[in-house]
């Protein structure tokens, strides 16, 4: 079994995962663009950060709480759009080297 280590954002991410896991919901950090379930957050070892939208010093973390299946949709349409640029990349490749993928000599 993987032994925890327990770092100074230890606390405060047991208690962000409590209330996801509470509420039936999925954790997404736009600081790593990583999506966790309430125990992969606790265990990510990833820094808590804070923001105060309102200027009212009420520090909120900036992970975000998501339905599941939320979560799943927002990253499939990540992917897609990763696809299309990757699409667009190998299409100008293509065009400006005539580089030929079927031709290995390259």
């Amino acid at each position: 079994m993987k032994t925890l280590i327990k770092d100074k954002w230890y606390d405060e991410r047991v208690q962000i995962a409590l209330k996801a896991f509470k509420e039936g919901y999925v954790i997404f950090s736009p600081d790593s663009q990583k999506w966790y379930t309430s125990r992969t957050y606790v265990e990510s070892g990833e820094e808590v950060t804070y923001r105060d939208p309102y200027g009212t010093r009420d520090k909120l973390p900036t992970v975000v709480l998501h339905q599941p299946g939320a979560a799943i949709v927002a990253q499939i349409d990540r992917v897609e759009l990763e696809n299309a640029k990757l699409k667009l990349l190998v299409k100008s490749i293509n065009e400006a080297f005539n580089f030929d993928p079927a031709n290995k000599k390259h």
